[in-house]
């Protein structure tokens, strides 16, 4: 009866246990995406069966030893393991796999919830070549990355707040200055045209007047469905706020370093601004996709999170530069060495510490030698999700990276750049120097560099970092946003009141008038 009781236990907990996992695999460089697609399920075709013919072995070894009484539980676990792979199991429980179908093209595996059985199974795979036709490498837990940002957003509902804050992020008035004090001007060589800018992050409010410019925003969603409240499974509105702040940092009307970027928002994060590890991964494979459609045209991604090292991510982010896409990625706010983190280890990701408004390095931000500069992301103002004209105040790595971002969309504007480093060495050689204040930071390798974007360009001395040509300022007229007035752009613009584009010094004062018309409408919509 011990013997019985022990098989039921086993059922019922391995039942109940299923987690997701990402299972990678040393699969050789096919000829192509497709090839590599067909591949890849191939394998995971090959270990559904290996797991199916391990849970029937193992079914059949605990049915010689229970006694008649528990043969219906035996029966009822058989039926499940025959609608493998919807379901499987062994008569102790120990292997169950479901799911195991959500193949990546950014790295050599896919996602499965398995078994704490079926886990062991597979590692053991993994240790001993097993006898797929491609080895098994890991299997690990599908982690959750989470928003690096801290604590709850401040939305701005305060009329002198809303005039005020409208007119000028200091994160943005500081971009192009190389000294303190703040002059409460922003001025910009360029505006980002041409260029793609993907927020992988928890979506876009894309109806908020700091996109007004943007026409038909592109997006997709992989946070996995149902969500609760209920929600289109396409739609990639934002439901936590995150994603629609980073992107008006990027590329707001008002608030952006860039506003003639393009916007992909890439929902990965649900309304608890936090997704799986497989999320991220979809998302990129996501972006590679659109990037392939796109030849010739600048993609830059921002990467506002950061978690323990994982190969799967770190494979992720290199396939991205390996595509020609520049990444920005936050360094992360547990303030550690950000090189035991992904994807801020990466040496071609420009990783991004934060500072204060009066230069010192942020008490959260983490740091060390893999952070390439630092940037504003202590109480940084941008658009917000409550309504289309809200704004909010938030801190943390994640507002440091949007700036970075913008900075490097307003460079490959203007350069045809060769490589992820080579647009790193740049923006490192242009930076303004900073004193680091945190003794740790300094002894730990931080580079005392913050960014800098000069109203006139890279300066002359960083182009060889580059390695290139300046582009001509037509080149890429054709690939820019619509304006407003055109019939994909028409629309209330926030901004310049010419209707342009923004390129140029922006000031406080004419922005103060704009504040007062969005605090008109917000105190409609609150």
């Amino acid at each position: 009866m011990f013997r019985v009781a022990l098989v039921a236990l086993l059922l019922c907990t391995a039942a109940a246990s299923l987690e997701s996992y990402i299972v990678t695999i040393a699969a050789p460089a096919p000829a192509s995406a497709a090839t590599h697609g067909r591949r890849l399920s191939q394998i995971a075709e090959s270990l559904r069966a290996q797991l199916l013919d391990a849970a029937r072995a193992q079914r059949a070894a605990a049915s010689a030893v229970v006694s008649g009484a528990s043969i219906d539980a035996i029966g009822e676990v058989s039926a499940a393991v025959e609608q493998f792979p919807s379901a499987g199991a062994d008569a102790g429980g120990a292997i169950i796999a479901e799911d195991v179908s959500a193949v990546f093209a950014c790295v050599s595996g896919f996602a499965a919830r398995l078994s704490p059985g079926a886990v062991a199974f597979l590692t053991a795979q993994a240790h001993g070549g097993g006898a797929t036709n491609a080895a098994l490498v890991s299997v690990v837990p599908d982690a959750v990355v989470r928003a690096a940002s801290l604590g709850q957003a401040e939305p701005l509902v305060v009329a002198a707040q809303v005039a005020a804050e409208a007119a000028l992020s200091w994160g943005l008035d500081r971009l192009d200055q190389s000294a303190l004090p703040l002059d409460g001007l922003y001025t910009a060589g360029a505006v980002g045209a041409g260029v793609d800018v993907y927020v992988l992050d928890s979506g876009v409010r894309a109806s908020h007047a700091e996109f007004s410019r943007q026409g038909q925003i592109e997006g997709a969603n992989f946070v996995a469905q149902p969500e609760s409240p209920p929600r289109d499974p396409a739609s990639f509105a934002d439901c936590a706020g995150h994603g629609t702040h980073l992107s008006g940092t990027i590329l707001g009307a008002r608030v952006g370093v860039a506003p003639g970027a393009r916007l992909i928002a890439v929902r990965i994060y649900g309304c608890d601004a936090s997704g799986p590890v497989s999320a991220v991964l979809k998302g990129v494979d996501f972006v590679l996709r659109r990037m392939a459609s796109r030849p010739g045209v600048p993609a830059v991604i921002n990467l506002s999170f950061a978690t323990a090292r994982l190969a799967a991510l770190d494979a992720a982010v290199a396939s991205l530069i390996a595509a020609g896409a520049f990444v920005a990625a936050a360094a992360g706010n547990s303030k550690i060495d950000a090189c035991g983190t992904s994807p801020a280890a990466d040496p071609n990701v420009l990783t991004v510490a934060s500072t204060d408004a009066d230069d010192a390095l942020s008490s959260y931000s983490s740091f060390g030698p893999c952070v390439a500069l630092a940037a504003p992301g202590r109480d940084i103002v941008s658009a917000w999700y409550g309504n289309d004209v809200s704004l909010a105040r938030m801190s943390g790595t994640s507002m440091s990276s949007p700036h970075a971002a913008g900075v490097l969309a307003l460079l490959l504007e203007q350069f045809e750049a060769p490589s992820a480093a080579a647009m790193r060495a740049a923006l490192v050689c242009s930076a303004s120097p900073l004193g680091l204040s945190d003794p740790a930071a300094a002894a730990d390798g931080t580079p005392p560099l913050l960014l800098f974007s000069s109203p006139r360009g890279l300066a002359p001395a960083c182009w060889p970092a580059m390695a290139a040509e300046r582009r001509e300022p037509a080149a890429r007229a054709s690939q820019a946003p619509p304006a407003p007035g055109t019939a994909a752009g028409a629309g209330a613009g926030v901004g310049a009141s010419s209707g342009a584009l923004r390129s140029g010094r922006i000031s406080l004062a004419p922005a103060l008038a704009l504040g007062a018309v969005a605090l008109a409408a917000a105190l409609l919509l609150l």
